[in-house]
């Protein structure tokens, strides 16, 4: 129940800040130089009938690079999706490298694409008995997100991201998704 408080606390935030944030003067958007962000949220596993299908979970993220340009910036990103449910735990990850792409040249509206590696670890424990499983594939995240300037190189980020993973398992290519809100913060 927390989870699902959590998953639809980050949206609702983001429709609070992006009203608040369309009366600031926006122009002051400045990307220059190295940038690190991170950020904390809830999420849900899309795939009902696949490995943790429709189960909601927490999610954190990681991320740094540099500019490009002031509507550009190029990075790495690790975000980990985690669900524990009684005696089973499901960890889903993507590492991907990212681009962030403002289509306007004021207001802090981005678009997100990158491309890399996933990762899926299960664990569970029945009794005396213990497992574990992991898989790796090919991961990819789509999102957008909006910053709302802070500070003078400071920034408050809601973001929502959708994690798409494919993976050969048995001889069969299965593709999962994720979808997960954060609220985060980024330093220029």
């Amino acid at each position: 129940m927390k989870v699902l408080r959590i998953t639809w606390l980050v949206p609702a935030t983001l429709v609070l800040l992006s009203t608040m944030a369309h009366g600031q003067d926006q122009s002051a958007q400045r990307h220059e130089g190295f940038w690190v962000g991170f950020g904390l949220g809830g999420g849900w596993n899309t795939n009902t009938d696949l490995v943790g299908g429709g189960r909601g979970g927490l999610d954190v993220y990681v991320r740094l690079g540099g500019t490009v340009s002031q509507r550009l910036l190029l990075g790495g990103e690790a975000l980990a999706w985690a669900q524990v449910e009684n005696t089973t735990s499901l960890v889903r990850a993507n590492t991907t490298f990212s681009a962030m792409f403002y289509p306007f040249r004021t207001g802090g509206l981005y678009l997100k694409g990158g491309l890399g590696l996933a990762h899926v670890e299960s664990a569970f424990v029945v009794g005396p008995a213990t497992g574990t499983s992991s898989i790796t594939g090919f991961g990819s995240t789509w999102g957008l997100g909006y910053d709302v300037r802070l500070g003078n190189n400071l920034y408050l980020t809601p973001n929502i991201d959708l994690l798409v993973q494919t993976f050969d398992a048995y001889g069969t290519e299965t593709t999962e998704s994720i979808a997960v809100f954060t609220l985060g913060l980024v330093w220029h």
